[in-house]
């Protein structure tokens, strides 16, 4: 199978973006089968990219969304082997919560596995028949909290007391986006008392309820950490709701477009794009290697693929944005 190899660690905005653009290709079809944890804007815009490059690439596929049926782990390990008795050749997991990937490749069978966002636990990947692919997740959360520090280094303020919003908790992306953050607070000389530490889900509807009850306490904070973009949303449309004036930042991850024309909007400060529409890109390359029987380019020694954290803001906010349009 021929590929198209990128090599992802260390990667500039600008080829971050570009990746949007590009497309993989392959001498053989063959079936893939795409099993996401659940429809939001980032995982929309994931599998929508994904489905054209597979295509490109001269692949059948289908996908099955485990959050149609309550984002079950037995839902989606019924999901695969449903796969394998029909005969596909690979299959590309975002597990859902509470996933373990040794489950998932016990009911694999013969097929390439490529997990994708949510991480599996160490030993389980071989980069023989899997592999996992993500964005360095500390890096996401490293830089909030660094663009944060200079934040409030610009307000010469060196104390001051934070509201972080979590995913759902035990997930890697949730531990380290959270340490991430912290993190550079500290290590950029902001001492910060957390006021409130709960988990949003990676629900938008969820963060706004929760933001609006603490709201509703009098407790002063000075700005708003989110590990997604939907959680960092749902602050700003409680804001909204409540006639409230957002005058402490708020920040997030994905670059979702709508949280991009949020950043533009001035209503969050700043997001960490994790660029789904070229980490879709690196998937199907990893699945033409696979397949081939070659190890995927840029794959660690515990088989797996960083993809790059890259701050956004209202400086570059724009050529994101322009990528959804293309």
């Amino acid at each position: 199978m021929k590929k198209n190899m990128l090599a992802v660690m260390g990667l500039g905005l600008a080829t971050v973006l570009a990746f949007g653009a590009m497309t993989v290709s392959a001498d053989e079809g063959g079936k893939v089968g795409i099993c996401l944890p659940a429809r939001d804007q980032y995982w929309t815009t994931f599998e929508t990219s994904l489905g054209e490059n597979l295509e490109n690439a001269g692949y059948e596929f289908q996908t099955v969304v485990a959050g149609d049926q309550g984002e079950e782990v037995s839902t989606q390990i019924s999901q695969v082997q449903a796969f394998n008795n029909n005969g596909f050749d690979a299959v590309v997991i975002g597990m859902a919560t509470g996933g373990s990937g040794a489950d998932f490749m016990k009911n694999v069978g013969d097929m390439k596995v490529v997990f994708f966002n949510r991480a599996v636990e160490d030993g389980v990947t071989d980069g023989t028949q899997s592999v996992y692919i993500g964005m360095a997740e500390y890096d996401a959360g490293y830089a909030q909290g660094e663009w944060l520090a200079n934040y409030f280094k610009e307000q010469d303020k060196t104390e001051v007391k934070g509201m972080m919003f979590m995913g759902v908790l035990g997930q890697d992306s949730v531990t380290n986006r959270t340490q991430g953050a912290k993190d550079a607070l500290e290590e950029n000389g902001i001492t910060v008392d957390w006021v409130f530490e709960q988990t949003g889900e990676w629900d938008r509807t969820k963060a706004m309820n929760l933001f609006t009850q603490f709201a509703g306490t009098g407790e002063e904070f000075d700005f708003v950490c989110a590990n997604n973009d939907e959680m960092a949303l749902g602050v700003v449309e409680a804001c909204s709701a409540m006639s409230r004036e957002i005058d402490f930042p708020i920040v997030g991850v994905d670059a979702t477009e709508v949280g991009c024309n949020a950043v533009k909007a001035g209503t969050m400060a700043m997001t960490v794009n994790q660029d789904p529409k070229g980490q879709s890109v690196v998937v199907v390359d990893a699945i033409n290697s696979l397949l081939a029987g070659e190890a995927p380019e840029g794959m660690t020694d515990d088989c797996k693929i960083a993809t790059s954290a890259v701050a956004i803001t209202p400086d570059n906010v724009d050529d994101v944005l322009a990528g959804f349009q293309q």
